[in-house]
């Protein structure tokens, strides 16, 4: 079965990296739609429930901030806004491999071509946790795209999500919404102000500190290795010998996968000859509080919240949303939720949409 790919009349972009799209794709300076397509990793059957809230959270925003058509929530994942003659079953044949792992990086040609074939022209393509098969196929193919993650930091009073893009001003564009690293540091400081507050002041220093292992699941997106694998502790056995060769080892297992922690638990014991202490206090009490404390992780987020706290932390492999990216930009949930955020992120331009919702109250 062969698929061509469909013509369009979409002037070429300009040439930028992005941190999901390689050095040669094209990628765009303005968006250009009248429709948006939901697409995410259509491989996976598991947390459905997970994007179709985001992409619920967006919908209305987005009807009071234009007037693209965006598929009905209500309809989801049957209806993406992909043409009607669609048909997953297909799509996951010509991909010739049940394991989603497997093809987290790369699909066969011939799946990416029939995909495409159905993303109607002018569409923007939104998703939430785009996989890099995704955003490389709608990069080749000149389709604008907005992937859509949580962000790592999770302490501070509101939500934040990350934005990414191969819209290449969309930093530029939307600066006024991103946020600093100052202010970051000023909610670690609040978190550690309270958790402080309601602690034990010590008689004395405490003079031994923690290295903490942070579990994650046992199929974490952000552990799938450029080949296709899922990295293990096994796979970082010499550095994290380096790293906790003069320390005693904790652990914090990952609350939604007790039996691939304590696989990690048994795996951490056989590298180190050390056997680990389970750590059940919550993660923020132990950043925010007295103890000496470095985090050690494969790619877990907590990696990337720890330093707000001063906290030395000890990365195995690079992290899946990477906040010193300078294609993302990082916003409040309040912003996300705002049609006006969405206008001006469409647009390009400051909206004059006075319609917000800084002060809504979640339940």
């Amino acid at each position: 079965m062969k698929f061509t790919t469909p013509q369009t009349n979409k002037t070429p972009p300009s040439v930028i990296p992005s941190s999901q799209t390689s050095k040669h794709q094209k990628v765009k300076t303005k968006i250009q739609c009248k429709k948006i397509t939901l697409l995410d990793d259509i491989l996976r059957t598991e947390f459905l429930s997970a994007r179709n809230f985001i992409y619920t959270l967006i919908e209305e925003p987005i009807k009071q901030a234009s007037d693209i058509q965006i598929p009905s929530s209500r309809n989801f994942p049957f209806d993406r806004g992909l043409s009607k003659n669609f048909d997953i079953a297909t799509f996951k044949t010509l991909c010739n491999e049940p394991d989603w792992v497997r093809l987290y990086n790369k699909i066969p040609n011939e799946a990416e071509l029939y995909l495409i074939s159905h993303i109607e022209q002018d569409s923007l393509v939104i998703g939430y946790e785009m996989p890099p098969w995704l955003t490389q196929a709608l990069s080749k193919h000149a389709f604008d795209w907005l992937d859509i993650r949580l962000s790592p930091i999770r302490f501070a009073r509101d939500l934040y999500l990350i934005i990414n893009s191969n819209r290449s001003t969309l930093r530029i564009d939307l600066n006024n919404y991103h946020t600093t690293s100052s202010e970051l540091r000023l909610e670690a400081g609040l978190l550690k102000a309270s958790i402080l507050h309601n602690s034990k002041i010590p008689s004395a220093p405490t003079p031994e500190g923690m290295l903490l292992f942070i579990g994650q699941t046992k199929k974490d997106a952000s552990l799938v290795s450029e080949s296709g694998c899922i990295y293990r502790i096994d796979n970082f056995a010499e550095k994290i010998l380096t790293v906790a060769a003069n320390k005693s080892i904790d652990y914090k297992p990952h609350p939604y996968d007790k039996d691939h922690s304590r696989t990690e638990v048994k795996k951490l014991h056989y590298i180190t000859g050390k056997k680990p202490r389970i750590i059940k206090e919550s993660i923020y009490q132990l950043l925010a509080g007295r103890i000496e404390l470095e985090i050690l992780a494969i790619s877990s987020g907590v990696l990337q919240e720890a330093p707000y706290f001063d906290r030395k932390s000890h990365p195995l492999f690079k992290p899946v949303c990477n906040l010193d990216d300078q294609n993302i930009i990082h916003i409040r949930f309040s912003n996300f939720i705002s049609p006006s955020f969405w206008e001006q992120l469409i647009t390009g331009k400051k909206s004059n949409n006075t319609l917000d919702t800084p002060n809504i109250q979640l339940n």
